[in-house]
């Protein structure tokens, strides 16, 4: 029967009167930023027409902190010699490829494809009040050798 309010609780497990184990939580501040994490192939992203590159978009407070709670809307903009995938927001119909989706649990993930032409590939994400997100991955150069995909 603890109220709820902004902060931290913390539990202390006594052994008589000696603290043998705690556990804190702490509440989120609200969101303020968003956060966007590319993820590539080991060998990075390649410019061969059929590679495939993701971003994690988280919503965070001000400390850096997930927003498990949130689950508004964010703008996607991408730059760059890459095609534009999107995401899915699970349940909606009609969100596969749309470049407005909503978070679940603070969080979302966007696909890209790459094209045959190398360069730099940005992605941006935004939403009106906090401060926007962008990661950039460099879609890498590939030849034919012999008539297999070789990187530069």
């Amino acid at each position: 029967n603890v109220p709820w309010s902004v902060g931290s609780i913390k539990a202390v497990g006594m052994r008589d009167t000696v603290a043998v184990c705690s556990h804190s939580l702490a509440s989120v501040k609200p969101p303020a930023a968003i956060t966007v994490t590319p993820i590539t192939a080991p060998a990075g992203f390649r410019a061969d027409g059929s590679d495939v590159a993701l971003f994690d978009i988280q919503i965070v407070d001000e400390d850096g902190n997930r927003c498990p709670t949130d689950e508004d809307g964010i703008d996607f903009v991408l730059d760059g010699p890459a095609q534009y995938k999107g995401g899915y927001n699970s349940g909606i119909i009609g969100t596969i490829g749309e470049k407005h989706l909503s978070t679940e649990c603070g969080i979302t993930r966007i696909a890209i494809r790459s094209l045959l032409v190398p360069g730099k590939v940005t992605l941006t994400a935004s939403r009106v009040g906090i401060t926007s997100g962008s990661a950039s991955i460099v879609a890498i150069p590939i030849r034919l050798v012999n008539g297999l995909l070789h990187d530069d």
